[in-house]
């Protein structure tokens, strides 16, 4: 994946997205269930970020290249789901 430059972090400080994380692209569909295609730029990742202290999975996730913040509406499913 070639990344573009004038897309960095172009979407920071934009407006919140809310997302489905069971409808997004996989970066790996064959590795991690966490990692996807950011829907905004499709050049960055969304992670999945936990709680340092309860390690429960994050609601809330920033593409790690254009910035953009995204709220998952589907994090109770993914907190039953993966854990």
């Amino acid at each position: 994946m070639a990344l573009s430059k004038d897309k960095f972090l172009s979407n920071k400080g934009s407006p919140v997205k809310r997302v489905r994380h069971s409808e997004l692209e996989r970066f790996d569909p064959v590795g991690s269930l966490f990692k996807s295609v950011c829907p905004e730029c499709q050049d960055g990742i969304l992670l999945v970020q936990r709680n340092l202290e309860t390690l429960e999975l994050e609601g809330i996730d920033n593409c790690i290249h254009c910035g953009q913040t995204f709220v998952y509406v589907d994090i109770e499913d993914m907190r039953r789901v993966l854990g």
